[in-house]
């Protein structure tokens, strides 16, 4: 039975690891920026070379290079464009 209306990404190995963020512009600043997007290549090297491959949710959607560079190292990028963050984004307005 196959059911069209949904879609799944087979990753090549297990994730260990799941990290969300919820940023604009993952792909526009470069790596080593002392910022949250700038940190986020060193921070994932470390992540896994401790607990193995993982994945980011990018609420916001990821670019493609970016995607490619935490690919290369051992991490999926997913797009959390499709979440309902209502409850969350009412939360951070508080």
């Amino acid at each position: 039975d196959d059911d069209s209306s949904s879609s799944s990404i087979t990753h090549p190995a297990p994730i260990y690891w799941i990290e969300a963020k919820m940023f604009y512009g993952a792909n526009t600043i470069p790596s080593g920026t002392p910022n949250a997007v700038g940190c986020i290549l060193p921070k994932v090297r470390d992540y896994v070379r401790l607990y193995g491959t993982g994945a980011i949710v990018f609420m916001y959607g990821c670019g493609h290079q970016l995607a490619e560079q935490l690919l290369e190292v051992g991490v999926v990028a997913l797009d959390g464009r499709g979440l309902d963050l209502d409850r969350v984004e009412r939360q951070q307005k508080r």
